[in-house]
């Protein structure tokens, strides 16, 4: 028995000095453990603060402003394609401009950045016009010559680019030779709304209406517009009023036998000795004087002989502003493109309408517009290689076999589930982070230890307390994973239940 009691005696005290020895050391090490801790999550606190604000205040607004550009970018390219492919033309090819050889799409495109600078409409708007100009037939130099009237129309007009378009190319179609330029077109459109009751759009379509039979019977452009103004006073716009016009001259220029018949009674003559047509107003004029000394049974029977049902109306219209009306509305129309010195109805009210605070915030939405383009053209080259990239995957994946195809997919599924354990591998380091702290408090418990003395007191109560089960558990842990690798082939030809 004394055997046993000296060798016990023995064992604690061969084994109390290292285990004091190691309780200092651990004591040590969990100190600057929780002082490298507290470090580390202070600096990676910041870092973290950092990448956070930088995040907000830099990079989403960066990423943002950048997709911004490339959109507008691709707009705008996406429109001068269209104007391509409309003109049938290579990118390559070239015209005559302003007398000197220029590339027609470079051209086109700097036309069409220039109107989105200086107008408010957008550049992405300015290459829709031109595509419609395009469809009209319209050559480069005719497009450069007439797109900044067309604009001018739309802004004076409060019109839609795309249909002032339609309006000034359709209405110098319909006029033919009486009409010189398109800027004439718009700016006596223009003054006409200006100065009789109705829009710009009600003229312009009046004009698309009658247009053609006005042209037929020899009328000016500015008589064309006269009448259209009196009869929008009289409430007859629009292509109502274009119907009405055109009727009126079929029944005047091109009457029935029957109306011819009392045309002649009155002595009324459409052209002169020369064959050459007279002026609407001229006619008209012939007319009332023809009536001067009639009742007004007389008048109503006459103008019903003459003019059909639906025309009378407007024909009564045109009658009683044949002299001073007429004459003050043709002569402003006449002067159209000399006003606003010199820069034309059209131009000078659409300038007018954007001397103002709005008009300035709508200039500048359009030059952000072209700014956009300007750094999206930078960014588009990098934006097509990724897409090309892609697309030449997308092109080698349809081409493999279905076999291979299911094998990708099995890959991609594997993937997949690499973001969850990374997930639970970032969990892992922050737990990490957390046993530091438990170092730390393990500290605690071994000056604890030391206070209390007895090393061999603190090796039985951590068997049995908190420590020891930590320990025995761990250690469990590890034998099994020791078992289940030595026996993994037993475990894999195990049926699952």
């Amino acid at each position: 028995m004394s055997r046993v009691i000296d060798a016990i005696l023995r064992l604690r005290d061969e084994f109390s000095e290292p285990l004091k020895k190691s309780i200092n050391l651990m004591t040590s090490a969990s100190k600057a453990g929780e002082k490298t801790r507290k470090s580390i999550e202070k600096f990676g606190n910041g870092i973290a603060d950092v990448g956070s604000k930088m995040t907000v205040a830099v990079t989403v607004p960066i990423i943002g402003a950048g997709a911004a550009c490339i959109k507008v970018a691709s707009d705008f390219e996406s429109g001068m394609s269209q104007v391509q492919a409309t003109m049938g033309i290579t990118k390559d090819a070239t015209t005559e401009l302003n007398g000197q050889t220029v590339n027609t799409m470079d051209a086109l495109s700097s036309l069409a950045k220039e109107m989105g600078k200086t107008t408010k409409f957008s550049a992405t708007e300015a290459a829709a016009a031109i595509n419609n100009m395009a469809m009209a037939g319209y050559n480069v130099q005719k497009t450069y010559d007439t797109l900044p009237t067309v604009l001018s129309l739309a802004s004076a007009g409060s019109l839609d680019l795309d249909y002032a378009t339609q309006l000034v190319a359709n209405g110098m179609a319909v006029m033919g030779d009486n009409c010189k330029s398109a800027q004439q077109m718009a700016d006596q459109m223009a003054v006409t709304a200006s100065n009789a009751y109705g829009s710009v759009a009600d003229f312009g379509e009046g004009l698309l209406v009658a247009g053609g039979q006005a042209s037929v019977c020899g009328q000016s452009m500015e008589d064309t517009f006269a009448a259209l103004g009196i009869l929008g006073d009289a409430g007859i716009q629009g292509a109502e009023g274009g119907t009405a016009l055109r009727n009126t001259l079929k029944n005047l220029y091109q009457p029935t036998e029957k109306a011819g018949k009392v045309l002649k009674k009155l002595g009324i003559q459409t052209s002169d000795s020369q064959g050459n047509l007279l002026s609407m107003q001229d006619v008209l004029q012939q007319l009332n004087g023809a009536m001067a000394n009639m009742n007004d049974s007389q008048i109503s029977t006459t103008m019903a002989q003459i003019f059909d049902t639906r025309t009378i109306a407007a024909a009564s219209a045109l009658l009683g502003n044949a002299d001073d009306r007429w004459n003050q509305l043709r002569d402003t129309i006449s002067g159209a493109s000399d006003m606003y010195d010199g820069q034309g109805a059209a131009a000078g009210m659409a300038a007018t309408q954007l001397d103002n605070l709005d008009g300035q915030i709508t200039i500048l939405k359009s030059s952000i517009e072209g700014l956009s383009i300007s750094f999206g053209n930078i960014l588009l080259p990098y934006v097509k290689e990724g897409v090309d990239y892609i697309q030449k995957m997308a092109d080698k994946f349809n081409s493999l076999d279905d076999t291979q195809k299911q094998n990708i997919v099995k890959f991609a599924l594997m993937a997949a589930a690499a973001g969850p354990l990374i997930l639970g591998f970032g969990k892992m380091i922050v737990f990490g982070s957390k046993i530091l702290g438990v170092f730390a408090k393990v500290r605690g418990i071994f000056q604890g230890v030391q206070a209390a003395g007895g090393a061999v007191k603190f090796a039985i109560a951590a068997m049995t307390g908190p420590i020891g089960l930590v320990v025995a558990a761990c250690l469990a842990i590890v034998a099994i994973i020791a078992v289940v690798i030595t026996h993994f082939d037993m475990f894999k030809e195990r049926p699952v239940m």
